[in-house]
């Protein structure tokens, strides 16, 4: 899957934002590295995943064990069995730390989401792409997972906007660019956000 070599790629270089620091300490990043940068994913090597990365492996064996279809509840089981494992090696974020701590603190599982404003939860929705075929039931799937860990309404927005671009542009019969798909979505689901967003995005890459 695209998104978790990708995310892979990404561990070396992960959560430094200095070009110059990348550029002289790991070159050009088209290669799996160590993340040597800071001290976010001690214990990582190259070739793991990021804690986005982990999230969505985990994402989609759930997904995989329900036969392909979403369930909050038994996502959730093995979100909170693979965070509170002592011998798994990944970053507890504040979205995972917050929402952790709203299960410990009696929240139902399913109820239990971070007021975080990171992209963690729309992160994920990759894992969904292969398991429907239906781009609304893809979008409702995306916004429910997402709001598990994360119930800021604009990252949820996000998370379906994700969700819907992918699908139309893994459609065998697209023959749109992905800045044309990109622009169509944010038009139809109306928030103004991700109107300028996109459209500020579009503009910097013509």
């Amino acid at each position: 899957m695209a998104a978790l070599v990708g995310d892979a790629l990404s561990l070396g270089a992960h959560w430094s934002y200095d070009p110059r620091e990348i550029a002289s300490k790991l070159g050009r990043v088209d290669r799996l590295v160590d993340p040597t940068l800071n001290a976010y994913h001690k214990g990582k090597r190259a070739g793991d995943f990021t804690h986005y990365g982990d999230q969505t492996i985990l994402l989609w064996r759930s997904l995989e064990e329900q036969g392909g279809k979403f369930d909050s509840q038994a996502f959730m089981e093995r979100w909170k069995e693979f965070f509170e494992s002592p011998g798994n090696i990944t970053y507890k974020d504040h979205a995972s730390r917050e929402t952790l701590s709203n299960i410990q603190s009696g929240s139902p599982l399913v109820e239990a989401g971070s007021s975080s404003s990171d992209l963690g939860g729309a992160s994920r929705v990759a894992a969904l792409l292969p398991f429907f075929e239906d781009e609304d039931l893809l979008a409702q799937a995306a916004r429910e997972q997402t709001t598990l860990t994360h119930q800021s309404e604009q990252v949820v927005d996000i998370a379906e906007f994700f969700a819907r671009v992918a699908f139309r542009l893994a459609l065998p019969d697209n023959e749109k660019t992905p800045s044309e798909v990109l622009q169509e979505v944010a038009k139809e689901l109306k928030k103004p956000f991700l109107v300028n967003a996109v459209a500020a995005a579009v503009r910097q890459a013509d």
